[in-house]
């Protein structure tokens, strides 16, 4: 669902799940959390993102969030290439920092607030 998957109750019924399900499972990159591991320079829009050297995605925006006081990234990788918890790096003006995947929604995941 081009990085909406976390909108669409796949348990649900509506018109053409098998059809949503088919087309999300068919997109070539996941949107991805990252969770930025250590000081330095923020990372940039379209920094890279690396596993065991390889490219495997790119960031798309970067930012400090204050609620939970970490230093946070999202972008894309490719499907499969880096589950939930797993370390990754990215690089940003030539230097490599450490970064691991997490649920993009950081502060609130389960929309609890949002209902509560």
């Amino acid at each position: 669902m081009f990085g909406l998957d976390a909108f669409v109750g796949w348990s649900t019924a509506f018109l053409g799940p098998s059809l949503g399900q088919g087309e999300f499972d068919a997109l070539p990159d996941h949107r991805a959390g990252l969770e930025i591991a250590d000081d330095g320079p923020d990372a940039l829009a379209p920094d890279p993102i690396l596993k065991g050297g390889e490219w495997i995605g790119y960031v798309t925006s970067a930012s400090r969030g204050f609620r939970i006081g970490k230093n946070l990234a999202l972008g894309y990788v490719r499907r499969g290439s880096l589950e939930m918890g797993q370390d990754c790096l990215f690089r940003t003006l030539g230097i490599d920092r450490r970064a691991r995947r997490h649920h993009t929604g950081v502060y609130d995941p389960e929309n609890s607030r949002l209902t509560s």
